[in-house]
């Protein structure tokens, strides 16, 4: 179901998983909370690889009949953007329940005081019961990327599966940092910074490797650069130099096919060339600048391994 509805964040109840047992899904990051030393209960999120995550340790017990009232109040302290999923044991005519019952006044309450939302359709999640209670709940402030829920007709147990979406959600940007080497320098200052000769004691030898060491590092040093930049991506990986090289070769050949065609066009509009027309005028002499420039740039070279240099026209 993951994949044929390409769902970003899998909330799953009553998992009965226990430590010992392995449980992924290939392609998201697995948190599970197992219950040990009882029967029955543990939940777990898996969440989209691309997606960043981290955990968020609670001191909190493990649901009973009873709403978790402090558990709710926590989330809605701490966090503005939030989305509550689960098995709430909660019924209440509001969010489409035949009855009530003792829950649905604490969640009402809860609802009310942090101005949240219930956003189920009609349609029960639970069979047996044929009623409401697998709930989603989010904040105000993302009602506005709010799309739509749905129950699905998957019979996974006697509770169905269902769907929230949201839309236009904005992924913040992370910093990142990474170090290039220019080997380079680094061999060139190394180069300044000769050994010592007769090294006739052990003292000698020890002080001149310590020397040597803090050489290189203080070399290395020197020739590291270091760039800080924003992305959405969660594990950016950088363009070797040598493609980047490659990309501005192509935009620039892009560039001077895409300005010889407009001297191809401009040239059939001289067909009708007239001596009393300027804009004739003006074009004859674009076209002999545009020469000029085309012979300039006809020794176009690519620069290959090994300092090797070649203009051969399929190679570039």
């Amino acid at each position: 179901m993951a994949n044929i509805y390409k769902i970003d964040i899998i909330s799953l109840n009553e998992t009965f998983l226990k430590p010992n047992k392995q449980f992924n899904i290939p392609e998201y990051h697995t948190f599970r909370s197992d219950r040990i030393g009882r029967r029955g209960g543990c939940a777990a999120i898996c969440i989209k690889s691309n997606i960043f995550d981290t955990e968020i340790p609670l001191n909190n017990q493990f649901p009973s009949t009873k709403l978790n009232e402090s558990l709710l109040e926590h989330i809605t302290s701490n966090y503005k953007n939030y989305i509550i999923i689960g098995d709430l044991n909660c019924k209440n005519k509001i969010w489409h329940c035949k009855d009530d019952n003792a829950n649905d006044l604490s969640l009402e309450n809860f609802l009310s005081k942090s101005n949240s939302h219930i956003l189920n359709c009609t349609k029960p999640t639970y069979l047996r019961g044929k009623s409401v209670i697998d709930l989603s709940i989010t904040s105000s402030s993302m009602m506005n990327n709010f799309q739509y829920h749905k129950v699905l007709n998957h019979t996974i147990s006697d509770h169905q599966p269902t769907i929230t979406v949201f839309k236009n959600l904005q992924i913040t940007k992370r910093s990142f940092t990474i170090k290039r080497v220019n080997w380079d320098i680094f061999r060139n200052e190394v180069s300044k910074k000769p050994p010592a000769n007769n090294l006739n004691t052990i003292d000698e030898i020890e002080n001149e490797a310590t020397a040597l060491i803090n050489d290189l590092r203080s070399s290395l040093e020197y020739a590291t650069k270091t760039k800080t930049f924003a992305t959405k991506a969660t594990n950016p990986v950088e363009i070797p130099k040598a493609l980047v090289d490659l990309f501005k070769l192509k935009q620039k050949l892009k560039m001077e096919q895409s300005h010889l065609t407009k001297v191809k066009l401009d040239s059939n509009l001289l067909e009708n060339f007239k001596q009393s027309d300027s804009k004739h005028w003006n074009l004859l002499k674009k076209l002999n600048e545009s020469e000029s420039l085309s012979q300039k740039d006809t020794n176009l070279k690519l620069l290959k391994t090994n300092n090797y240099v070649t203009n051969d026209e399929d190679e570039i």
